[in-house]
């Protein structure tokens, strides 16, 4: 149930690669503020959105309601929809290309909003009941043969995740790259993917919604903390530092009535605070869920002691009685063998 359908992947790229290729403005002045309906990200969206629900509505009709995906889960592929279309197709998008602040909102949604709520609503499933039940086995197939399930836990490791996720958001906010992905289609779309993808993998390990968890909660705590001290660095460098950074944004900035450091301070605070909270709120998270989980291993602890007590207590009596019922007999025998005439 881990496969993710060629089709939904497929999907997903069109949506970045094309939200990447009208992503820079060159020309502020000339571009108000729109929203980006471009006939291929609508498109990509509702290609998911349409796979999705179909594969829901087998699951429901084959399995039974609510027994996979409740409404939870719907709930968080919607939310998940919602901020991929805000980020993409939103003033958020055209504004991004010109400040270097509504810049990093987007990259927010693309990192830190979008994909906990899609992870949470396991895609994959209805992804993948999308689809009849003999192209299911073939994907099932395909994905085995192609040593597509060992390569997808390979990459899932905690130390490569960490690497990837950590170092793909440090890479892309220094200022020469940020510069290449700001003016190439190809190189932003890779940089969108790269966010999006290693974002997935991030908190699919923070979160696990199904199966066993390569991360123990004290183990992912650790994890979401490292993580986040080294993804809020680059913004404290932002902010604090002494000259800009990223004077490509300087038309837009002016167009807008900031500074080209007013831009970038805004920017880094962006990425510093509200970053800072989301990571926080998984922290608090997992240490709830740590302290649920001690407490639970606890009970059961208890309840082993009290039963193995009582077993101590009521079983030797219950021996004991047996050997003598079974030696009773005997005796008696005896006994009668002792008193009867010669």
């Amino acid at each position: 149930m881990r496969v993710v359908s060629a089709a939904a992947l497929a999907a997903l790229v069109a949506l970045f690669c094309d939200s990447a290729a009208a992503h820079f403005v060159e020309d502020p002045a000339s571009h108000p503020v729109q929203w980006s309906f471009d006939a291929w990200v609508v498109a990509s969206l509702a290609t998911a959105i349409l796979l999705y629900a179909l594969g829901l509505y087998r699951l429901h009709t084959e399995v039974g309601p609510e027994r996979v995906l409740d409404r939870s889960r719907v709930a968080a592929f919607a939310g998940g929809m919602i901020v991929l279309f805000i980020a993409l197709c939103s003033p958020v998008d055209t504004i991004g290309g010109e400040l270097f602040s509504m810049h990093m909102v987007q990259h927010l949604l693309l990192m830190l909003l979008a994909p906990p709520l899609l992870v949470w609503s396991r895609p994959n499933i209805a992804f993948v009941w999308a689809f009849s039940p003999d192209w299911r086995k073939r994907i099932g197939r395909f994905w085995t043969g192609a040593g597509l399930g060992r390569a997808t836990q390979a990459l899932m490791h905690p130390l490569v995740v960490f690497v990837l996720f950590s170092g793909s958001f440090a890479f892309w906010h220094l200022p020469g790259p940020y510069r290449a992905a700001l003016h190439n289609d190809f190189i932003h779309a890779l940089e969108h993917l790269s966010f999006f993808l290693t974002s997935l993998a991030f908190w699919t390990l923070v979160i696990e919604p199904s199966g066993r968890r390569r991360l123990s909660y004290g183990g992912g705590l650790v994890f979401v903390a490292l993580t986040a001290v080294l993804c809020a660095l680059p913004g404290a460098l932002i902010v604090l530092a002494p000259r800009a950074l990223y004077p490509d944004h300087a038309a837009g900035a002016a167009g807008w009535g900031l500074s080209l450091m007013q831009d970038q301070q805004l920017a880094g605070l962006l990425m510093w605070i509200p970053g800072g909270i989301v990571y926080l709120l998984a922290c608090v998270w997992l240490f709830l869920c740590l302290m649920d989980d001690a407490e639970q291993k606890a009970v059961a602890r208890h309840r082993s002691l009290v039963t193995m007590a009582l077993l101590a207590i009521v079983v030797p009596p219950l021996l004991g009685g047996c050997d003598l019922a079974e030696s009773t007999p005997k005796e008696a025998t005896s006994a009668t063998r002792r008193v009867a005439p010669s």
